[in-house]
């Protein structure tokens, strides 16, 4: 086998890693009615509906573009207010913040975002906080950036209730 073929392999089988390794970005409606989110990179995702009490779940991954992905999450199919999780996996880094830029439509019920990876920030808007002090509200509001490791999960909890919902991973029933 020549060195050739042997480095494309290996460069092949290097661009696959982050892919395998990255985390989940999960949406939990934890509301009193359905929910409406689009997972756009790049382009605009299909709508996908969460009801009461369900989540959404998609493995990170890169834009076609090259750039990050937005979890746009409204109240109504319209988007006419939104609020986005956005993240952009970056190797075996991943960049995330919530945006309230486009409206605030949980801004009465909370919301929270945590992983159980100890290393990563959370972001808690409180219900009746507004604009909440952890997110995006304006385009330079650089510090609502966070970053933590791509094999890490994150949750956006819905509808808080005034409690701050800490995402835990689902454990197999004990035999």
């Amino acid at each position: 086998m020549s060195i050739k073929k042997v480095v494309v392999a290996a460069a092949a089988f290097a661009g696959l890693l982050p892919a395998t390794l990255a985390g989940t970005a999960k949406v939990q409606n934890n509301c009193g009615y359905p929910v409406y989110l689009w997972s756009v990179g790049g382009d605009n995702g299909q709508m996908n509906v969460i009801p009461p009490n369900h989540s959404y779940a998609e493995q990170y991954r890169v834009a076609r573009n090259g750039g990050g992905i937005s979890l746009k999450i409204s109240k109504n199919q319209n988007l006419a207010s939104i609020t986005q999780f956005e993240y952009t996996l970056a190797g075996n880094k991943l960049f995330y913040d919530i945006s309230a830029i486009n409206g605030e439509p949980f801004v009465n019920d909370g919301i929270s975002l945590s992983s159980p990876n100890g290393n990563c920030h959370k972001v808690i808007c409180p219900p009746g906080e507004s604009p909440c002090k952890s997110v995006y509200n304006k385009p330079n509001d650089d510090f609502a950036t966070h970053s933590c490791s791509a094999a890490a999960d994150l949750s956006l909890v819905l509808c808080t209730g005034g409690r701050q919902q800490v995402y835990s991973p689902r454990r197999p029933p004990s035999a």
